[in-house]
């Protein structure tokens, strides 16, 4: 094996005479960095310093948390930090980044959510001679103005007001129900709740309910003055209190409905009089990391599990999100 190293070079093309002929003269060409010169490998030199800068960075940060924090700092490359990598933990409300991940591979970002205005029967002179259906698509921000502007934080109201659906049905000519308006949240299951949830989260604005039709949270204090600006109160029948805040919406809107609200199942082949569609899922998943992210999330979940793998309920959301998971590298 041969070892070829360049000690010097010429200026403008010089030949082997002129070189030479300059060293006789005592003008040595020395070379302005040496060979062997670490400055010869900056890219290797400087993912090395960055890599050291970074490990000093995070110990300090880590020397200020608890024990068992854990923390994993990959690239392409490999791991380029790591301490309790291995160490189970709950993950809390970072779950919602990772249900929000799999909630836009699974639906895609311009998803939307739809609430459906249907019937039975066809109004005539703006008559529906039956219960109207108040279908749930699992919108999680639907609300009321009252409970938009009890928002504390304007970046947080991002909402479907329901208002425009009550709009809507006006705008298709009807005047009056002689039935009910039904609230309908059987895409969804029944589990307005988690069942590990303490005690104490039901009671007061800790958390609303969940399902696939909940206006204002599902929670309590709108149903009578949908503009009530006020905190609420305990979550509720999610499908019962929509259809008790969509009856008052029509009622203000000069609709007479006849009977008191319920919930039920719209009939098979009733149709659509009224809808409207939630912001798109990108929009909706950055509004569940604000105010709302427990719930926003959990309706999320249950929205994958429908779109995903047919189940309807939060928990097959999350074996479809935790097989997305494993394959985002984030879950075991």
């Amino acid at each position: 094996m041969a070892l070829c190293v360049v000690t010097g070079c010429s200026a403008g093309g010089a030949d082997a005479s002129s070189t030479a002929g300059a060293q006789s003269a005592g003008q040595d060409l020395a070379l302005a960095t040496p060979v062997l010169s670490v400055r010869r490998a900056p890219d290797l030199l400087a993912q090395r310093s960055a890599q050291l800068a970074l490990t000093s960075g995070l110990e300090q940060v880590l020397a200020q948390a608890p024990p068992d924090t854990c923390l994993v700092v990959t690239t392409d490359a490999g791991v380029l930090f790591t301490r309790n990598g291995d160490l189970p933990l709950a993950p809390a409300s970072t779950m919602k980044m990772l249900t929000a991940a799999v909630a836009m591979e699974v639906l895609g970002p311009d998803h939307r959510f739809a609430t459906e205005v249907r019937s039975p029967v066809g109004a005539i002179d703006g008559v529906l001679d039956a219960d109207i259906h108040l279908v749930g698509g699992g919108d999680p921000l639907l609300t009321t103005s009252g409970y938009a502007a009890s928002l504390p934080d304007p970046l947080v109201r991002l909402t479907s007001p329901l208002e425009q659906l009550a709009d809507a049905t006006v705008a298709a000519g009807i005047t009056r129900v002689t039935g009910s308006v039904v609230g309908d949240g059987s895409r969804y299951d029944d589990a307005v709740g988690v069942a590990s949830w303490p005690a104490s989260y039901r009671v007061g604005p800790t958390v609303g309910s969940l399902g696939a039709l909940r206006v204002n949270a599902g929670r309590e204090g709108w149903a009578d003055d949908p503009a009530a600006v006020t905190i609420g109160g305990n979550g509720g029948d999610p499908a019962q209190l929509a259809a008790q805040t969509f009856t008052q919406l029509l009622r203000a809107r000069g609709v007479t409905v006849d009977g008191e609200p319920g919930v039920g199942s719209a009939p098979v082949g009733a149709t659509k009089v009224a809808g409207m569609l939630s912001p798109p899922l990108a929009d909706v998943m950055e509004r569940a990391s604000g105010l709302e992210r427990q719930r926003g999330r959990r309706v999320a979940g249950q929205g994958i599990g429908v779109g995903g793998v047919g189940s309807t309920n939060h928990c097959g959301g999350y074996q479809r999100g935790g097989d997305n998971r494993r394959q985002l590298g984030t879950c075991h």
